[in-house]
C-alpha cells in the first residue's frame, strides 16, 4: 500500500488515532499486529513529534483511541 504509515506500537498508533490519522486496517504479523494509517507524511510528521515529545493530544482523546485500538486487536 502506497501513502500508508504502518507501526507496531500501540501507544504511537493511539496517538495518531487521536490525531484524526485514518486507521485502514490492521496487519497481522508473527509479533502482533501493525496499524496501518492513510496519508505518510502527515503521519510521519505526526509520529516524529510523538518520539520527540512535542506532540499535543487531548488527554481523554488518547485514552479512547487506545481503548478502540486494544478493543480492535483483540477482535482480531
Amino acid at each position: 500500500m502506497q501513502d500508508t504509515y504502518k507501526t507496531r506500537d500501540i501507544h504511537e498508533a493511539s496517538f495518531l488515532f487521536a490525531s484524526q490519522c485514518k486507521l485502514l486496517t490492521l496487519e497481522s504479523s508473527e509479533n502482533g499486529y501493525f496499524f496501518i494509517f492513510q496519508n505518510l507524511l502527515t503521519c510521519q510528521q505526526l509520529a516524529d513529534s510523538y518520539w520527540d515529545k512535542t506532540g499535543v493530544v487531548v488527554a481523554k482523546d488518547l485514552a479512547d483511541s487506545f481503548g478502540v485500538l486494544k478493543r480492535k486487536v483483540f477482535q482480531s
